[in-house]
């Protein structure tokens, strides 16, 4: 049984990640392993989603089924739709949605472990004391998912669903035109990734290959009825990184053994050192990040916010402070003013968001030589944005802060 010395192909998400788990094990096994973007999205219906997330009550809890309906709920998230959720249940498919709503949106989550919709929905008529035959009324769970999603993901549970994003086509085959002539394994990830891919694999003569599944749903997508030609074999994958446990006849089980790629050389070299350059310069970033989340006001809850919001918050906060810099007055006094509607400066709408409000009284007033005094007055203010919708009310994780929460709080975040 011979070596694979053809090349790997991920069909996977919309960008190319470096940090991959799949990327990452398959090239550090010795393929040649290439990520392909296959998918755009775009998020839709956004004021419809913002309301139903302000309406908590409505419902018995969330179901997340990717990452992408995460980062769709994220686009119009803030502290007050967090404090009505955190009180829900929150279902999630996988660790990386898992990972994505703790990250993004800081809430518990159930079904980390679960790796489909089916699996989902017994968990959480489990969690929910429900079963098939259970006359019990529920409310609805809120579903934000694709506009692309099964209808009948979730049957038989209450369900409102909202089209939150939508995909179309972006597969850009140009980087693995010099493996045209080889051996190829493509591995997709969601049936939508393969009937994209497979478009476009066909269009450049590419329709023998082996091609393997990961996931249950994406398994019932046959590659082979896509691309009208032939598929020389065809594997289903658990959901594990690079198939860990095949659930099927997985062409990468089928005799391509890592310890059967050439172990030396200087492809191998190459390789070695352009992983460790990339690990380097990844930990530089996420050190960077670590250093400006110690300078930004946080929630003491907030254990690690996400780099987009990180980001987000650093600007605002340094727009505030610019402004406090260069007014005349005291910067509580300022802050004050400003909020109250009494000072309109001009880049006030950069910093006057509800993310930044909501935290400004745990920001360390006492270094910018304000009275701790003085701060306390800072929680009793009405707060209004520029276009007139007031903000949310500052408050803690268990409701608003008042003088006597503020001299048992830990210590705030220092500037």
């Amino acid at each position: 049984m011979g070596g694979f010395n053809g090349a790997v192909l991920l069909f996977k998400g919309d960008e190319v990640d470096p940090q991959d788990r799949y990327l990452i094990t398959l090239t550090e096994a010795g393929y040649r392993t290439f990520l392909i973007p296959v998918l755009q999205f775009s998020f839709i219906n956004q004021e419809e989603l913002c309301t139903a997330l302000k309406s908590a009550h409505k419902y018995s809890g969330i179901i997340f089924s990717s990452p992408r309906c995460v980062r769709a709920v994220e686009q119009v998230w803030s502290f007050k739709i967090y404090e009505h959720w955190n009180e829900r249940k929150v279902f999630v498919v996988g660790p990386s949605t898992s990972r994505a709503v703790k990250d993004s949106l800081h809430l518990p989550t159930e079904g980390e472990e679960t790796g489909s919709a089916e699996a989902l929905a017994v968990l959480i008529r489990k969690s929910l004391g429900v079963d098939e035959s259970s006359k019990k009324k529920l409310l609805p769970l809120l579903y934000p998912c694709s506009s692309l999603a099964d209808a009948d993901n979730f049957t038989g549970l209450p369900i409102e669903r909202i089209s939150a994003y939508e995909t179309a086509d972006c597969v850009d085959l140009r980087s693995i035109e010099q493996v045209a002539k080889e051996r190829v394994v493509c591995a997709f990830f969601s049936p939508s990734g393969v009937r994209a891919a497979v478009k476009e694999l066909r269009k450049r003569g590419l329709t023998k290959f082996r091609a393997v599944a990961i996931g249950t749903t994406t398994a019932q997508v046959s590659p082979g009825r896509v691309c009208g030609g032939s598929v020389s074999g065809q594997g289903s994958l658990g959901s594990g990184p690079c198939g860990l446990g095949p659930t099927g006849s997985s062409p990468l089980s089928q005799g391509f053994y890592p310890h059967e790629y050439p172990s030396s050389g200087p492809y191998k070299v190459q390789r070695r050192a352009a992983n460790i350059r990339e690990r380097k310069r990844m930990m530089s970033i996420n050190s960077a990040f670590e250093e400006l989340r110690c300078h930004v006001p946080t929630f003491p809850f907030e254990k690690r916010l996400s780099k987009i919001d990180t980001l987000r918050l650093a600007i605002a906060y340094i727009a505030l402070l610019k402004e406090v810099l260069m007014s005349p007055y005291d910067p509580l006094t300022h802050i004050e003013k400003c909020l109250r509607g009494e000072i309109r400066a001009e880049h006030s709408h950069e910093w006057n968001t509800s993310d930044l409000t909501a935290r400004l009284s745990w920001i360390n007033w006492e270094n910018l030589g304000v009275p701790a005094s003085r701060r306390m007055n800072f929680n009793s203010l009405s707060i209004t944005s520029p276009d007139g919708i007031p903000p949310p009310v500052m408050a803690g994780p268990l409701g608003p802060l008042g003088p006597h929460h503020l001299r048992h709080m830990p210590p705030p975040p220092h500037m």
